[in-house]
């Protein structure tokens, strides 16, 4: 098992259409992009196969392949992540959609009441009880959870430094599970890494 959490992606700024084509036709699955040709960006993203399924991704939506080989979908908004997890067996697509609400959740670590099966899934989610005493501050929420366990930490190292909203933030997350050092790229910011021990 590896300790490091699998690569993330953020459609379309965070996207490697190599690894993903890899793995995606290892699920039997097939995908194609459509290209914007005033931004020169990808602006969507289909997966299909040859039995009816398909599945459309926009823009700023977040995927990954789990350690199952699963795919799994979300997009966040305040407290909130609504997710679909896209699962092949010999052939057969199960495409399961559930949502994890966090406005009844605090700092610190918690239990969800159900096991998603999500194993050290990460993310940043905007957390509506996160405030700060000073002005422009923003309110994100680095998300970790494990089966039924969730850990919410908030993000000082971003969100003291004011940010911009709607303009920079983080998008993806990788968690080393042995030194708890979270790595992680953002919109219109750089690459970062901070030291989550003694959070979780």
């Amino acid at each position: 098992m590896s300790l490091i959490t699998p690569v993330q992606y953020c459609f379309p700024y965070f996207f490697d259409e190599y690894d993903f084509k890899s793995l995606i036709e290892q699920m039997g699955l097939q995908y194609k992009l459509s290209f914007d040709t005033k931004t020169r960006l990808f602006n969507s993203l289909s997966i299909f196969n040859n039995h009816n399924f398909n599945f459309f991704i926009n823009c700023f939506t977040n995927l990954m392949f789990d350690q199952n080989g699963d795919l799994i979908i979300w997009k966040t908004e305040e407290d909130v992540i609504n997710f679909s997890k896209i699962k092949t067996n010999y052939g057969l697509i199960n495409k399961i959609d559930f949502t994890i609400e966090l406005k009844g959740l605090h700092a610190g670590k918690d239990e969800l009441g159900n096991n998603y099966g999500l194993s050290n899934f990460v993310t940043y989610v905007r957390k509506s009880s996160i405030n700060y005493d000073f002005d422009y501050a923003e309110n994100f929420a680095i998300v970790i959870i494990n089966n039924s366990s969730i850990d919410i930490i908030p993000f000082d190292w971003f969100n003291k430094k004011g940010g911009d909203y709607g303009y920079v933030w983080p998008a993806t997350a990788q968690l080393n599970l042995g030194t708890f050092e979270l790595t992680g790229k953002g919109m219109r910011m750089e690459n970062f890494s901070i030291q989550l021990h003694n959070q979780i």
